[in-house]
């Protein structure tokens, strides 16, 4: 356990251990007898630590990007994205071949 904390913040990651009594009064719910066949003995947490869903963080980005007058082409290689004047500009191999396809609001 403490090395995976040590690897946590060794990454710059603010993670903290704890000990079994502090996990149990922290999730009172957790089964933790000794005589189970992998006992829990403790815990690492990171508590500024947050999930996401990875699919409606895509669908978020391309909402936005959709508002803003983005076309989206599903299926399709960027090989370059070049900005000019805060214009991004991409150049896909298959943007010539299929047209553009907004995303539904």
């Amino acid at each position: 356990m403490l090395r995976s904390r040590n690897a946590i913040r060794l990454n710059g990651i603010d993670a903290e251990e704890l000990s079994l009594r502090e996990l149990r009064d922290a999730v009172p719910a957790l089964d933790t007898p000794s005589s189970a066949r992998f006992p829990v003995q403790g815990a690492v947490i990171q508590r500024r630590a947050g999930t996401a869903r990875h699919d409606a963080v895509a669908w978020g980005y391309a909402g936005a990007a959709n508002s803003l007058g983005v076309d989206i082409v599903e299926n399709c290689e960027v090989l370059a994205i070049e900005t000019r004047w805060s214009a991004p500009k991409a150049d896909a191999l298959s943007a010539i071949a299929a047209p553009p396809r907004a995303l539904p609001s």
